[in-house]
């Protein structure tokens, strides 16, 4: 026995992997859009109400402030 058969070296196929996820892919629709927001504001709000001390107010509306100013340029 050879020393290289001794291992087996996984290439992978990225061609098959996009062709594989192109067939399968579906594009979401509103609901699954509302339905995902919905999901991950739930954790949002259960995570600010068990952990309030990590919430920065002055820090979030300096970034708030930020942002708006850049979306008027």
């Amino acid at each position: 026995m050879h020393s290289s058969e001794k291992y087996i070296l996984p290439l992978s196929n990225y061609t098959a992997v996009r062709e594989r996820l192109e067939a399968t892919y579906k594009k979401p629709t509103e609901e699954d859009i509302q339905r995902f927001l919905r999901f991950w504001n739930g954790a949002y709000q259960l995570w600010r109400k068990n952990y309030p001390e990590k919430i920065d107010m002055e820090k979030l509306q300096h970034k708030i402030k930020v942002r708006k100013l850049l979306n008027k340029m």
